[in-house]
């Protein structure tokens, strides 16, 4: 019996805090190591080594070492070029503050000058906000992100659907018949196959079948949409945040709409007030949120949880930023919708709001804050090699040769750093001469990495 307890296997108990530094070490040092290889990739390319092993394209020698598609070659070649005018997203990429989706996407409209604000916004807004954000920047030429911004930029979305073949003739039909209606009462006008789907979407939405569901006020139906009635800019949420969208798309719907009016004194922030450091009486706490301010909070924030990592949409509630117990005032300025679980998680302490609605909510979990120190498994990471392109020319600069190819007369030369013996060694390998000297190494037994430190080494002694 005491042998069998012996070999009993030990169950190990981890904490979330435990997990949370794993795969935060996990996420810097991908980050790190990924940026090497968009380098390395970089200068396999711009020297055409591809070809000495054997492959007639970089995406071809991508897809079958790397197992990359030809997407997302071209996205590592485009951005190890961009980021050798951008440094401090560079050094931010090799920190791990910001991630390979994040620079993949700012790269695409940052510059030397804006980069340091696409880095803030990056750290402030989520992956699918940047994504837009970049996309409109790039859309209307402009390096920076918008300073004026609502919400969202109004970017089309393609919906895509693959069907069976009776799966598709059912839905073709369904298309046909909602054209025949529309047009009988559009006349001669042209409908598309778009306007159909919307007909057949309106005509879901505002009818229910008899006898079946009883409509409920605050349903995840409804659709909701901000309007400024001064300005005219008008916006609708959506599961990545409130989008912009055309003003007129508002007006052809508010004749009808439920209208629910936010004047700017309810939005606006009041003085700041010193937190209190002990509860409020609660003869001094002020009232608790009243129907009418619930509903005006929950249509404000579009019926949608407020939390940007969480937006579900079923038993919402208007929740004190500030708490009541801490002297909160119940004004539309000091609350947010919150659904069940992120309401929970507000008042045990794990979830911190801070900031205000208006100008916008700094959202921080009880990780959020953590700063990691890698040491030992940063070190280890970084010892892989770094390689950088920069050009060679064979002729002065001033004397541009257009050769049989077409473009610039100079080669691509490798800066390459290794670790020998705690001393850094960075030599230009040029692909004409040392890929000979390398060949030679590698038909005496070397590997093609000792051969290049062999190479490193014999010129750093030269």
């Amino acid at each position: 019996m005491l042998a069998m307890l012996e070999e009993a296997p030990v169950t190990a108990v981890i904490s979330g805090e435990e997990l949370d530094t794993i795969i935060r070490e996990a996420y810097v040092l991908g980050n790190h190591v990924r940026r090497k290889l968009v380098m390395a990739l970089d200068a396999m390319y711009s020297g055409r080594l591809y070809i000495t092993l054997g492959f007639s394209s970089i995406h071809d020698y991508a897809e079958h070492s790397i197992r990359c598609r030809k997407s997302e070659t071209y996205d590592f070649l485009r951005v190890a070029r961009t980021l050798a005018s951008l440094p401090r997203i560079d050094r931010a990429f090799e920190l791990g503050d910001l991630s390979w989706s994040d620079v993949r996407e700012i790269t695409k409209a940052a510059t030397p000058e804006t980069e340091d604000e696409w880095i803030e916004f990056a750290e402030s807004h989520s992956l699918a906000q940047i994504e837009a954000e970049a996309r409109d920047a790039r859309r209307h030429g402009r390096a920076s992100p918008r300073q004026d911004r609502l919400g969202l930029p109004s970017l089309k979305t393609r919906v895509l659907f693959e069907l069976e073949p009776h799966e598709h003739d059912k839905v073709s039909k369904a298309f046909a018949k909602a054209l025949a209606e529309m047009g009988a009462s559009l006349g001669e006008a042209p409908v598309e196959p778009k306007d159909a789907l919307l007909y057949m979407a309106e005509q879901f939405l505002t009818s229910d079948p008899a006898g079946g569901r009883v409509a409920r006020e605050d349903s995840i139906y409804t659709i909701v949409y901000r309007s400024c009635p001064v300005c005219g800019r008008a916006d609708l949420p959506t599961p990545d945040g409130f989008v912009e969208i055309p003003p007129e798309v508002v007006g052809r719907v508010e004749g009808e709409a439920c209208k629910v009016t936010i004047t700017p004194e309810e939005e606006r922030p009041g003085e700041p007030e010193a937190e209190a450091l002990l509860p409020v009486p609660a003869e001094e706490r002020d009232r608790p949120n009243p129907p009418a301010l619930v509903r005006k909070v929950l249509l404000r924030d579009g019926l949608t949880c407020a939390n940007p990592r969480c937006g579900r949409k079923v038993g919402l509630q208007a929740h004190h930023i500030r708490f009541r117990a801490n002297g909160g005032k119940t004004a539309l300025e000091n609350e947010c919708a919150l659904c069940p679980t992120c309401h929970a998680l507000a008042h045990s302490g794990l979830l911190r709001i801070e900031g205000n609605p208006l100008t916008g909510l700094v959202w921080k979990p009880k990780c959020g804050d953590r700063r990691l120190s890698l040491g030992e498994e940063l070190s280890r990471a970084t010892t892989v090699a770094e390689v950088r392109v920069r050009p060679v020319y064979d002729d002065p600069p001033d004397s541009t040769v257009v050769e049989n190819g077409g473009g610039l007369s100079y080669s691509t030369a490798v800066e390459y750093s290794t670790v020998v013996e705690d001393s850094t060694i960075v030599e230009n390998l040029r692909p004409d001469t040392d890929e000979v000297l390398a060949a030679a190494l590698i038909d005496l037994g070397c590997t093609r990495k000792d051969a290049a430190r062999r190479l490193a080494i014999a010129r750093a002694s030269f």
